[in-house]
């Protein structure tokens, strides 16, 4: 008998169960273990499982890779070699067993895409190897074609032993995972006849050990760290779309499913900008996630080096990140100058993945007088640093009541404008000094609310003229004795101008 083999792939199978505390260990594995490992491009998936058997280990995690000998690479090494102070302490302290295993896989029937509840059946088995080619036939010809008839069978895979570590459960030669829905025929007749015939009982016969768990998935890892049920507020770090990285804050509702909100900064600040309005709206807005994140080359977000940033690349950002998180569309997302351009253009880009937008203080093409004044910007921050430009960017961002007064909320801006790394603000005055999406504004496609501070110079009048090109404008909003920060100034009364907005497009 010949097995039908697909393409080489591994599987990362490691059971663990952890001591008495299990708080720490689930917002570990969650929010940093298996989002680091998804990081990795030759981690497909990853996922969690929770025994519904009464037996121990009581958790199992899978990762299905590329290669087993993409497990030699040295991004995996130092992974493993490289712990963070706090993977040590759960793996050293908060664990009682923690068994790792490599399979290859054998085979593979049927497709599966897994959900919470879903459920795995785990069978392990050693054979005497004077019958594997017997073991091996009884499955692909007919174990699986019997269990495909079970209500709710998905996928049977079959993998053997590569390498294993550990002293909990015997790791066995031959694994066999099978993917039911949540509702299956697991206790029916179907299930019954696959496991009573004559060449089962030949073969089981023939078993040297066997071992079967059942488990419900629990949780999907992704790249980005999301689950907010461990952990009120996550900071993390993702790879983007080109090999950059993003730094992003998530809060608020911790239901996976809830409404979320994305924020993106302007040129020179960085997701602190959002602090103010972020802590008013989980005050008011309770059903809503928060995601803010710094643009590349601001904040903790990397720039490649040598690739100057655009408004596309910046836009893929967050479709980026909104994957790294699992966040098939965001309810809104909500820019302000560069933040703003952006925004408007990943609705262009991705209008799947939004259902609305915000766009504040921002234009939609460059012009030669802006070019001219952000390039001798530049050449004030090459030869004298950023915090040369931090008092007249203030006084050219804010009102001049705000100025006089200096808010704490001004000092954190001035910081955040010292703190700019000068490549990442040269790289996004460049892409501020040569766009156009005034020629583009006719496919919006999806709702979106203009905002603008009532004393930002000239803005107010021309978004005035942009906006009313725009066929899925719900008009434009200005906030009175605000300059081109209205969020910062008055962040109550530009939560005020966007509610109803927000709450219409729900």
């Amino acid at each position: 008998m010949t097995i039908t083999h697909v393409d080489p792939q591994a599987l990362l199978y490691v059971l663990s169960h952890p001591k008495e505390s299990e708080t720490e260990f689930h917002d570990w594995y969650n929010n940093e273990h298996g989002p680091a490992r998804l990081c990795l491009p030759y981690f497909s998936n990853g996922y969690r499982y929770k025994a519904n058997d009464g037996q121990t280990p009581e958790w199992l995690a899978t990762y299905d890779i590329e290669d087993v000998n993409k497990l030699e690479e040295e991004s995996y090494k130092q992974l493993r070699e490289s712990r963070s102070e706090r993977e040590t302490r759960v793996i050293e302290q908060e664990i009682e067993i923690l068994d790792r295993r490599m399979y290859t896989l054998v085979s593979s029937r049927g497709t599966a895409v897994p959900e919470p509840g879903s459920i795995l059946v785990a069978v392990a088995i050693d054979v005497e190897n004077e019958h594997e080619e017997d073991f091996d036939r009884w499955y692909e010809e007919e174990h699986i074609d019997l269990l495909s008839q079970v209500p709710g069978w998905q996928r049977t895979r079959r993998f053997k032993l590569f390498s294993a570590t550990g002293e909990g459960t015997p790791a066995l030669k031959h694994l066999a995972l099978h993917d039911y829905r949540a509702h299956n025929g697991l206790d029916g007749p179907e299930h019954a006849r696959a496991t009573s015939t004559p060449w089962r009982t030949r073969v089981m016969n023939t078993v040297r050990a066997s071992y079967r768990r059942t488990y419900a998935l629990s949780y999907i890892f992704s790249p980005g760290a999301r689950d907010l049920s461990t952990s009120p507020v996550i900071d993390s770090i993702v790879p983007s779309h080109d090999g950059t990285s993003l730094h992003y804050l998530l809060e608020g509702n911790p239901d996976p499913d809830a409404p979320t909100l994305v924020f993106s900064n302007s040129l020179m600040t960085d997701l602190r900008m959002w602090d103010a309005l972020v802590d008013l709206i989980k005050a008011q807005f309770p059903q809503y996630r928060l995601l803010r994140y710094d643009t590349r080359g601001h904040g903790r977000s990397m720039l490649l080096p040598d690739v100057p940033a655009d408004f596309d690349a910046l836009a893929d950002d967050i479709a980026a990140l909104l994957r790294s998180i699992r966040v098939s569309k965001a309810h809104a997302v909500i820019g302000v100058s560069m933040g703003g351009v952006t925004v408007l253009n990943f609705a262009l880009r991705h209008p799947d993945r939004l259902n609305c937008f915000v766009a504040a203080d921002c234009n939609v093409a460059s012009s030669p007088a802006n070019s001219k004044a952000w390039a001798e910007r530049v050449q004030l921050a090459e030869e004298r640093g950023m915090s040369a430009l931090a008092d007249s960017t203030v006084q050219r961002w804010f009102t001049p009541s705000s100025v006089s007064t200096s808010p704490p909320a001004l000092d954190d801006v001035r910081r955040q404008i010292s703190e700019t790394p000068l490549a990442g603000f040269k790289s996004g005055a460049g892409a501020l000094s040569d766009y156009g999406l005034r020629g583009r504004l006719g496919e919006l496609q999806v709702p979106g609310l203009f905002v603008v501070g009532a004393e930002d110079g000239a803005l107010p009048a021309a978004m005035g003229e942009y906006v009313a090109s725009v066929p899925t404008s719900v008009g434009l909003v200005q906030i009175p004795e605000t300059g081109h920060l209205p969020m910062v100034e008055k962040p109550a009364v530009f939560l005020d101008a966007i509610r109803p907005f927000l709450v219409a497009q729900t």
